[in-house]
């Protein structure tokens, strides 16, 4: 059966996500520009019901203050193949996890691509003060029990674990196993769960 989404989950720790938001999302979009087109709309959902906007008319829901059983949605059109690029923004106890979920059609032979996407969001994030770590995989989704970088980086040591790609600071990475480097930037590695497409973790 053929995954309908491919998802890249960023998990930030200890953020105040509201005095972020605008600063990430419009991070996200600039560095990502080949891959995610213009907002179309947004969409809250919670224990308080649930509000769509159009992005034109989207400011005040924009900066809504998420409760740890709200989600905030937002659309955006995409560059490459049919139907819509999604983030998601939760927040939990201080962690806030950012789920970009893309076609998965567009992102099947697109794994170095997908390198590139995780490497830039992890330097970007870095460079704002917050520790991160960035996955990816079809169908992927952080498990609410992830409330900490650590906690994600040994969920992946579970069976079952849809992470295939990860991207996080090198001295997390030494905790990782089964993965290899694929990638890297100047304190962070992208890692590969399979070995034959990567060299191994600490080889020349």
């Amino acid at each position: 059966m053929v995954p309908e989404r491919f998802n890249v989950a960023t998990l930030l720790e200890s953020v105040d996500e509201t005095q972020i938001r605008a600063e990430l999302v419009a991070r996200i979009r600039s560095s990502l520009a080949e891959w995610i087109g213009s907002p179309t709309e947004i969409f809250l959902l919670g224990k308080r019901g649930s509000q769509r906007r159009a992005w034109a008319d989207a400011a005040q829901l924009n900066e809504v203050d998420l409760s740890d059983s709200d989600i905030l949605f937002i659309y955006f059109s995409t560059r490459v193949g049919t139907g819509y690029v999604v983030l998601s923004i939760a927040m939990k106890h201080r962690t806030a996890v950012y789920n970009l979920s893309f076609p998965a059609l567009a992102m099947a032979a697109e794994i170095g691509a997908v390198s590139d996407i995780l490497l830039t969001l992890y330097q970007g994030i870095s460079t704002m003060n917050i520790r991160c770590v960035v996955a990816a995989g079809a169908e992927l989704e952080i498990d609410a029990t992830c409330r900490s970088v650590e906690d994600l980086i040994l969920s992946t040591r579970e069976v079952g674990s849809l992470v295939r790609l990860l991207c996080c600071d090198k001295r997390d990475a030494e905790r990782l196993d089964g993965f290899a480097v694929i990638g890297e930037c100047a304190d962070g590695l992208v890692l590969d769960r399979d070995r034959r497409a990567a060299r191994a973790l600490g080889a020349d």
